[in-house]
């Protein structure tokens, strides 16, 4: 039996905790409020505001204009501002990096455009540069980045090291995730695109709040991220979603994609060509690649709407830039071949998807520090 009892020091940094659980849930309080939400003494209550006014995550408000005479309560509130959460993607074209607080409000969007060889680039060098510049832009700390979590294509380990990579072989092996925790100082975690695309559009995208979405992720190679029952699938080895690898796709309809893209748009490397043929609207010369494209998405599209029956079938990547006429298409269809057709639409996040799904996981880093007693006592205001 534990003569001593519990530790205060931990106890401190447990209520510490709690308040910051309340006052993000709450907004601005006073002393006396916060002990009553958290049932505690008000000295206890104001022990925590001052921990966490010390650690920089709280602010005492200015007094309000008092209703009666004297002294006007004082009022607390939890600073959003006191760090940062950086969503990392990547797509086809390019890699683009979200700064948020630690709400999630977006404080700067940045993207850098992709060299033709994907395989050429240093992933983590260029996460790197992209999220400084990021910072540098938006004039804030980089120090004070508390989570970062980036969306890359292939199969991404749970760990965060790339297991394959198509696009580029050069990456696999890489532990993405343990070198941008060091270069960064913060917790880091790696996961495909796909995935972190539907997590940002299920959370602030189209369908947000819904249960059930497909994302594809669209270009001449095309990747597919689901969330059912409001969970997003990784598969056993990480692989769900890889439906690029599919015989189907990956030996027949890419290289015929391919092969009619080098004839509208000789020299041009083919996802830039497929993104100028999307948005072609009724330019004949690319009438022939948006049909055959529009059939092949569709029926990617139809088994997965069979397979998951989602109520979204979302359309990013390259396709965010798609017109209405080539969604149109796409939709009918799936509609044709659907059991029970989903809505059908282009991601309301553009380009940013992947980024913004990688703000919601970067933020769950963060709170794993902010909520955890042990891990807030060791960090620095």
């Amino acid at each position: 039996m534990d003569q001593h009892g519990p530790d205060p020091s931990l106890l401190r940094w447990m209520n510490a905790v709690s308040a910051i659980h309340q006052l993000r849930s709450s907004g601005e309080m006073t002393s006396t409020e916060l002990a009553k939400a958290l049932q505690v003494a008000r000295s206890t209550a104001e022990e925590a505001l001052g921990v966490l006014t010390e650690k920089g995550l709280v602010d005492e408000l200015p007094p309000a204009t008092p209703r009666r005479a004297g002294r006007p309560a004082r009022r607390y509130r939890f600073r959003n501002e006191a760090g940062y959460v950086v969503g990392v993607g990547f797509d086809h074209l390019q890699v683009s990096a979200t700064i948020g607080d630690l709400s999630g409000e977006t404080i700067m969007r940045h993207a850098r455009q992709l060299p033709d060889d994907t395989n050429a680039v240093d992933p983590v060098a260029e996460i790197v540069d992209t999220v400084n510049e990021a910072f540098s832009i938006a004039g804030r700390r980089v120090d004070r980045l508390r989570g970062i979590a980036v969306g890359l294509p292939g199969v991404i380990s749970p760990d965060g090291r790339i297991v394959r990579c198509d696009p580029a072989p050069s990456w696999v092996g890489r532990a993405v995730s343990d070198e941008l925790a060091q270069q960064f100082n913060c917790p880091a975690m790696t996961e495909n695109h796909g995935r972190m695309a539907v997590l940002g559009e299920c959370w602030q995208g189209l369908s947000a709040g819904s249960s059930d979405v497909v994302f594809i992720i669209g270009g001449v190679s095309m990747g597919v991220g689901v969330m059912v029952n409001g969970d997003v699938v990784r598969g056993r080895h990480g692989a769900a979603g890889e439906v690029g690898h599919h015989p189907l796709l990956s030996g027949s309809v890419v290289l015929r994609l391919r092969s009619m893209l080098a004839e509208t748009s000789p020299g041009v490397a083919p996802e830039q060509a497929a993104a100028r043929a999307f948005a072609a609207g009724d330019d004949p010369a690319h009438t022939e690649f948006r049909r055959r494209y529009a059939e092949d998405l569709a029926a990617l599209a139809s088994m997965a709407a069979l397979t998951v029956d989602p109520e979204y079938v979302i359309l990013g990547g390259t396709l965010a830039e798609a017109d209405d006429d080539l969604v149109v298409q796409v939709r009918h269809h799936i509609e044709a071949n659907a059991m029970f057709p989903p809505t059908v639409a282009r991601t309301s996040l553009g380009e940013d998807a992947i980024a913004i799904g990688g703000v919601r996981r970067a933020l769950t880093l963060a709170e794993q520090t902010l909520l955890d007693p042990v891990a807030l006592s060791r960090t620095s205001a």
